[in-house]
């Protein structure tokens, strides 16, 4: 798990992936509720994705795995990556190499130094894969899965986030 290089301060997350509509979604519905447990209400939470949509629900499969958790996306709409979302989030955790070099290419020059990181980073199996796999258009065990993976690595995320203060 990665600490070291996370910016001081933390009070802007953006959780970035393809389409804001399976893995970002579930990502923010989990750091969201972490932020609870966490007493770090001061923490706001962000998503989107690198494809453009918005306004779109999540995709059934990630609201069914949330409600397993007692997470609801019934008010979630997909947001589209911009410039402006990237400044002004203080950390972005993007799920894969696509969204990292979007994500730069968005910034127009903004300085990005420890800002940007793979979600796995921070996850307690240091020999995860550095991408998290799209589960869209695959069944419900590989939302599971993804769920369980996103929620691992949420976790070292704010372990990180709440050291660091």
């Amino acid at each position: 798990m990665l600490t070291s290089n996370l910016p001081k301060v933390i009070m802007h997350v953006l959780i970035v992936c393809s389409a804001n509509m399976c893995r970002s979604p579930m990502a923010h519905a989990i750091l969201e509720e972490m932020c609870l447990r966490y007493e770090l209400p001061d923490l706001v939470v962000r998503s989107a994705g690198t494809i453009g949509y918005t306004g779109a629900p999540p995709v059934g499969n990630a609201k069914e795995v949330c409600l397993e958790h007692d997470l609801s996306l019934d008010e979630f709409q997909s947001s589209a990556l911009s410039p402006e979302l990237i400044r002004q989030a203080d950390c972005v955790l993007v799920m894969s190499d696509s969204h990292f070099r979007r994500v730069e290419a968005l910034a127009k020059g903004q300085p990005l130094s420890g800002k940007v990181h793979y979600i796995s980073e921070f996850h307690s199996d240091c020999q995860l894969p550095r991408e998290i796999p799209d589960p869209v258009g695959r069944g419900i065990e590989h939302f599971r899965v993804c769920f369980g993976v996103l929620q691992d690595c949420l976790e070292g995320f704010l372990e990180s986030v709440v050291s660091s203060r």
